[in-house]
């Protein structure tokens, strides 16, 4: 019953701020939290940095979203965290928006590419709502600066993906990501996924008999 209540207060007042109504949510406050436990972030594969000549890294991350919510949650933004400071680092924009070539995703300077319907960063600050039960699962794709000459090709790099939502809560969870420095990136990659809402909620754990 709490839960149903919360819902249809949030959204209420979510209405009312969009007319330009200035109110607070009691989420907002101090010591307030909603009762759910938000959004839970696996990874589907090893992420990959690939780097691309001599001033870019790509970012590959094949990842899956759970909203452990019983209301409506958006993904307003996402951030990848590293252990180095790329102020160049973003995501790549929406084909559809770029005029990209065959309305595909690129890694800026190679010819490696995803179709849309594979990457979900489009989904991403759209107002997309996620449902209980429908879990998003795709590929990020972004770009930065070259990565530092101390990570050798085939390290680990710790990462964490922060996504935030519509209230500007933080859900992160540990990304590593495989660095790759081949001599050239030439080879489009084949799809081989399952359509984006296709990934299976993870199985509640159950503790044996204490």
């Amino acid at each position: 019953m709490r839960s149903s209540k919360w819902r249809e207060d949030t959204e209420l007042v979510r209405r009312m701020r969009a007319a330009g109504v200035p109110l607070e949510l009691e989420e907002d406050k101090p010591g307030v939290t909603p009762p759910a436990m938000g959004l839970s972030i696996e990874r589907n594969a090893e992420g990959i940095a690939e780097a691309i000549e001599e001033s870019t890294t790509g970012y590959i991350l094949d990842v899956c979203i759970v909203p452990n919510v019983p209301w409506p949650i958006e993904i307003a933004s996402a951030t990848l965290q590293l252990p180095w400071d790329d102020p160049h680092f973003q995501w790549i924009r929406d084909p559809q928006e770029s005029g990209a070539q065959y309305g595909m995703y690129w890694l800026p300077g190679t010819s490696l590419y995803y179709p849309r319907d594979q990457v979900i960063n489009h989904l991403i600050g759209c107002g997309h709502a996620l449902q209980q039960g429908r879990s998003l699962s795709g590929i990020l794709l972004g770009h930065g600066q070259a990565m530092p000459k101390t990570v050798l090709h085939g390290n680990e790099i710790p990462a964490f993906l922060h996504i935030f939502d519509q209230f500007g809560r933080d859900y992160s969870a540990p990304m590593p990501i495989r660095a790759h420095r081949s001599s050239r990136v030439s080879s489009p990659r084949k799809s081989t996924r399952k359509p984006l809402f296709s990934c299976r909620d993870p199985k509640p754990k159950v503790k044996s008999g204490v």
